[in-house]
């Protein structure tokens, strides 16, 4: 049951996260001096205003690349969805094709990872400056400010490698548990009760 409750969780997460990117791409046009407005400082606002120009350009450049596994990844999301509240109701015949999409969904990630490598950049550089310009204006210790914003770009890089191996590994306990003789009783158990109803 847990391995199905991170299988509906990831696919929920990938059919947000593709819509986004979607309806990013199908959305008006940004305009990153919006996005800046709640700067005071005029050079950290040009600076940050200069990040999210490049972050958005990037997108628009990687379009032909992150658009089409964006979508990709929303249908098998949503795929992941249904067969995973299917076999939560004991449909033993949603096991064997939830096992399917969790493997394609899985490599999905690991290849957008490292196709869509330009957009990650480019968020997390945009990111670090806005970062870096909203705590210089804080009241905080500017000598804490400035370790910090020199460790983002450090930090960063290591969430994303570290969320792809747990994301990797998680995707792995799914199969294994499915593919385990225990699930395949459960099953076959659960499809024996509903059967009788």
């Amino acid at each position: 049951m847990l391995a199905l409750i991170v299988a509906w969780i990831f696919g929920a997460t990938a059919f947000v996260d593709g819509c986004s990117v979607v309806l990013y791409y199908h959305g008006d046009n940004v305009d990153a001096h919006d996005t800046v407005r709640a700067i005071q400082s005029d050079d950290r606002r040009a600076e940050a205003a200069k990040a999210a120009e490049d972050f958005f350009t990037t997108m628009s450049t990687a379009r032909h690349r992150f658009f089409p596994l964006s979508v990709a990844g929303m249908l098998l999301g949503a795929v992941m969805v249904a067969f995973a509240a299917r076999a939560m109701s004991g449909r033993v015949e949603a096991r064997a094709p939830l096992i399917q999409v969790v493997c394609v969904h899985a490599g999905l990630v690991i290849l957008a990872y490292f196709l869509a490598e330009d957009v990650r950049l480019a968020e997390v550089h945009m990111e670090t400056t806005f970062v870096a310009a909203r705590m210089r204006e804080s009241s905080q210790n500017p000598e804490f400010v400035e370790k910090v914003i020199a460790l983002m770009p450090k930090v960063r890089p290591l969430r994303d490698n570290a969320w792809l191996v747990a994301r990797t590994l998680l995707s792995g306990f799914i199969i294994i548990a499915l593919t385990r003789s225990r699930a395949r009783e459960f099953f076959e158990a659960a499809s024996g009760r509903y059967l009788e109803r």
